[in-house]
Order: C-alpha cells, then structure tokens, then sequence
C-alpha cells in the first residue's frame, strides 16, 4: 500500500505542469518526507539533555590509554597493533554514542542525512581496509607494514569519533546561546 501511494504522488508530480513549480515543489517534499518515514520509522525528538556523547576530553582518555599501552608493549609490532586495535574498539563505541545523541540534537531530516554520511563513511572505511589490506599486509612477515595500516585505521577512526563529538558539541551550543548572525549578534538556532 505505501509503495502505490509513494507511486502515485511520484505519477502526480510529473502530471503536474511545470508552471505550478510551488506545487510540484510541495508535493516533492511531502514524497521526502514519507520515503523518510518510510526508511526511519522512529520519531527523532529533540531534547538535548538526552544527549549522551563523549566529550573531546574523553576521546582524548583514549588516545592517552592507547599511548600509553604502545609506550609499555613497544617490543614487538604485534602488541603495539593489539594496543591500536583496542582503541579502534573504543572509538567505535563513542562514534555510535554520538550518534545516538544526534538523535535528540538536530531535526529528523538532518540526522537521516548524518546517518547517510555516516554509512558513505564505513562505505569509505571498508575500501581504505581493502586497500592497506592489499598494499600492506601481503607484505607483513617483518609486521611493521601491519603496524603501519593499523596506525592509518586507528587515526581515521578517531578522526571521525572527534568530529562527531565535536557535531555534537556545536549543536547543545547553538540551541542553549544560538547563533551567529552577520552582525556577530547571537539569534535563536532553528533546525
């Protein structure tokens, strides 16, 4: 049933002359938002006091554990990789916390593209390991290739874990201060 209704507005939007461009437009968004409903059936809720996102002091906890364990198991390549590894976990962990905090941030057509960049991003991650897969670990007996390509991994995943607590950092600040306008005066943030 919903597929002929999405069908049926898409039949409508090309009946429509292209004179009635309000129109069409308006019947484009109302498509939008049901093949959003359609793919995100939850209701995104703005309230940013449910927001729970490491903060970037947290994620720099990581960094310093993770420093920390490659400063004690420096001896071979394989436990410094273990150490790397170990804290790609945990930056996963923190990417999906602020994740689910965006949800109470920014509006549902917003967090529906956040979730679209965040899969192009793994889209992104799994390529970059095919490919320090082939360039590095054919040639990884002496491990230090290995350790090379886990180090990239490792620095793209905190990378993405920072900018997303970072997102959400700016959010919490613009709905509690507001924004910028051209005449450097705070205005209310609208999502």
């Amino acid at each position: 049933m919903k597929k002929f209704i999405i069908i049926t507005i898409i039949a409508l939007i090309y009946i429509v002359p292209l004179s009635f461009t309000q129109v069409r437009n308006s019947i484009k968004e109302i498509i939008e938002n049901i093949y959003l409903n359609l793919k995100y059936p939850y209701q995104v809720e703005i309230d940013f006091s449910k927001a729970d996102f490491a903060s970037q002091d947290e994620l720099k906890k990581i960094d310093k554990d993770v420093q920390e364990c490659l400063d004690t198991n420096y001896e071979t390549d394989y436990d410094m990789m273990q150490c790397c590894l170990k804290g790609i976990e945990k930056y996963k962990i923190e990417i999906n916390r602020s994740l689910e905090a965006a949800k109470y941030l920014i509006s549902k057509k917003q967090y529906h593209l956040l979730l679209n960049s965040q899969k192009e991003w793994e889209k992104y991650r799994q390529k970059e390991d095919e490919f320090l897969n082939e360039t590095y670990e054919k040639n990884c007996p002496p491990d230090l290739p290995c350790l090379i390509a886990v180090g990239d991994k490792y620095h793209s995943y905190k990378n993405r874990a920072e900018n997303l607590s970072g997102f959400c950092g700016i959010w919490i600040l613009f709905k509690e201060k507001g924004i910028l306008d051209s005449g450097l005066n705070f205005v209310p943030f609208d999502n």
